[in-house]
C-alpha cells in the first residue's frame, strides 16, 4: 500500500517502522508464543527498537503508530486500522 507518495520522511522523522528489540523476537518458548499469536502488530510493534537504532527514541514505533492512527485522512486511517488494531 502506498501512502503519503512514497515520501517517508528522513532521520527521527522517518515514517518506517523499525525492527524491534531482540529480547522481544528471541524469546521461543511456547507460553510466548501463545501469548504473540493473540497479539495486534499495534502490540507486537510498539515494544522498543533495537539498540542498533541510536539515533531514534526507543518507543518510535509506538509514537508512529499513534501519529498514523490519529492522522485526519480518513482513507488513510480506515486502511492502516485494519492492519493495526
Amino acid at each position: 500500500m502506498k501512502i503519503d507518495n512514497g515520501n517517508i520522511g528522513h532521520g527521527i522523522h522517518m515514517k518506517k517502522l523499525l525492527d524491534i528489540s531482540q529480547e522481544y523476537k528471541a524469546d521461543n518458548t511456547i507460553n510466548h508464543m501463545r501469548k504473540f499469536v493473540k497479539k495486534t502488530l499495534k502490540e507486537i510493534f510498539s515494544v522498543d527498537i533495537s539498540k542498533k537504532y541510536t539515533s531514534f527514541l526507543s518507543n518510535h514505533n509506538e509514537v508512529l503508530i499513534k501519529k498514523i492512527l490519529n492522522d485526519n485522512d480518513d482513507d488513510k486511517e480506515k486502511n492502516l486500522k485494519n492492519y493495526f488494531l
